[in-house]
């Protein structure tokens, strides 16, 4: 067990987060025990981060 929930516990809320679609989550198992559905592309994870308000834009 991490953080009091189990791996398996884990895959069943990742799954039910958005039917179990293919893509990347993330999960935020130290505070609030939430999950987030990303997309189906790595630039999503990016952008699902920064909306979060983790990382900041690349600069040019």
């Amino acid at each position: 067990m991490l953080y009091g929930i189990s791996k398996q516990q884990v895959v069943i809320e990742l799954f039910r987060i958005n039917g179990g679609k293919p893509g990347y989550y993330l999960a935020d198992l130290r505070h609030n025990k939430q999950y987030y559905y990303c997309g189906t592309e790595p630039q999503d994870v990016k952008s699902k981060l920064l909306f979060l308000g983790i990382g900041r834009e690349d600069l040019q």
